[in-house]
């Protein structure tokens, strides 16, 4: 996987949708699975950071 052109990280939901706690999380052009949290805490806490 690789970021829209512009960006050079990106973290986004996997695969078209997810469930929101464990969400299919793509970081760094890796997926992997966030066990007990919720999606829309995630992508602000990373959005902040």
């Amino acid at each position: 996987m690789t970021p829209q052109r512009g960006f050079s990280k990106w973290y986004t939901i996997g695969k078209g949708g997810c469930y929101y706690y464990h969400p299919d999380i793509v970081e760094h052009g890796d997926i992997h699975v966030e066990h007990g949290k919720y999606v829309t805490d995630l992508i602000t806490d990373k959005a902040l950071a």
